[in-house]
């Protein structure tokens, strides 16, 4: 090995390194410099590519893959990237052909495949795009990469091939919700009479629900949103069915929705918190429970970040929760159990009369936070502040 392709190689695992943290321009750096000393590094050419064509350099990242095709003829990585940015590019031909060569070398090229078939939908060749799918078999991540599909051609108002692609997911897996819900959404009649028909389905999925019938509710709620995906009770009470099931990730998606559509809507972020918390997310909990009193006093909201707190031994910051929620009955046992905290530590003793007395307030009948004022020789009402004897004249 030469001097210089030994530097090379150096300056390759450095554009790694960079890369792997985030640092894509020092990587790009250390990659052109690499192929500075070894024109002929094929990796180094190829993870430029990528790069350019990341930061949306097509014309770069094209140069870059063809100089991997030529020093690797049989490499297969660089001409199905080579075909994606061609595809990205709107070179339909160009990228279909290259496609072509590299299912003629290797028929069951998956990645090949789906690119091949998204490149035909482009061209609203349906025929040509079900033909190239069905010539491989079904792999488990068929439906999510069909939805993915169809969402993006969706998002490009290009409702045809987003159907395909959902009906094909749906196809795959019956039960996948969100390509029923994109069928749905473009297969229904555009007229007035939408947020009507989603109040029948919310009311027919109440009535489920009332009934005991959860799963008939939950399709009752979906074809709601289905309809009309601004249907915000149909959201809530997805979302608590979901929590109810303890499908978390579900129950979370549905209550943002409720809190994107309705910022104002107490009873969904605190809803939001609680299934955080049962997700083991405390952070996020915390998070939402703080907007949540941004926006208007819940006592019960207070409560509930007050013990989230206390339960992670911030003991200052419950103090303060349960100060801005009042001084509910439930409050009184936290209010104890922090003055015993406090007790138990230096210098605090003061903090730690005045969360018994606190849980006095709130509740007259605990006998434990009187039983520790008692203890210490402290009166139960916190004594008035004492007035000077004299007061100077103002002159």
């Amino acid at each position: 090995m030469s001097n210089d392709t030994r530097r090379a190689a150096e300056h390759f695992q450095r554009g790694n390194q960079f890369d792997e943290k985030g640092q894509s321009d020092r990587a790009m750096e250390e990659w052109q410099t690499a192929l500075d000393l070894d024109p002929d590094h094929a990796e180094a050419h190829y993870n430029l590519g990528i790069a350019y064509a990341d930061a949306g350099e097509l014309k770069l990242a094209i140069e870059e893959l063809n100089e991997v095709v030529r020093l690797r003829p049989f490499d297969r990585d660089a001409p199905r990237e080579l075909a994606r940015i061609l595809l990205e590019q709107g070179d339909l031909g160009a990228a279909i052909a290259r496609l072509r060569q590299i299912l003629n070398a290797t028929p069951h090229d998956r990645k090949a495949v789906r690119l091949l078939a998204e490149a035909h939908l482009a061209q609203n060749n349906f025929g040509e795009a079900t033909r190239t799918l069905d010539a491989i078999s079904r792999s488990n991540d068929d439906a999510a990469w069909l939805f993915d599909l169809g969402k993006s051609f969706e998002d490009e108002h290009q409702r045809d091939q987003a159907l395909w692609a959902y009906q094909r997911a749906v196809a795959i897996d019956p039960k996948h919700r969100d390509a029923i819900l994109g069928i749905a959404r473009l297969t229904r009649p555009d007229s007035d009479y939408d947020v009507s028909l989603a109040s029948t389905h919310l009311r027919r999925g109440n009535q489920f629900d009332e009934n005991g019938d959860g799963e008939r509710a939950i399709a009752e709620w979906q074809e709601a949103i289905a309809v009309d995906p601004n249907c915000v009770e149909a959201h809530y009470n997805l979302g608590i069915a979901f929590a109810d099931a303890e499908h978390f990730d579900l129950a979370i998606t549905e209550l943002r929705e409720v809190v994107r559509l309705d910022p104002l809507d107490v009873d969904a972020r605190r809803e939001l918190a609680e299934i955080y918390l049962e997700a083991d997310k405390p952070d996020a909990a915390i998070d939402e429970l703080r907007q949540l009193l941004n926006i208007a006093p819940d006592a019960a909201a207070a409560h509930l970040l007050a013990q989230t707190y206390f339960d992670f031994e911030m003991w200052d910051q419950a103090a303060g929760a349960l100060e801005a929620g009042g001084m509910r009955q439930e409050d009184a046992a936290l209010w104890f159990e922090l003055g015993q905290v406090y007790e138990q530590q230096s210098r605090r003793l003061d903090d730690a009369i005045l969360a018994y007395r606190r849980a006095m307030i709130a509740n007259p009948e605990h006998t434990g936070a009187r039983d520790a004022l008692q203890r210490l020789n402290e009166p139960i009402e916190e004594p008035p502040d004492e007035e000077p004897d004299e007061f100077e004249e103002e002159e």
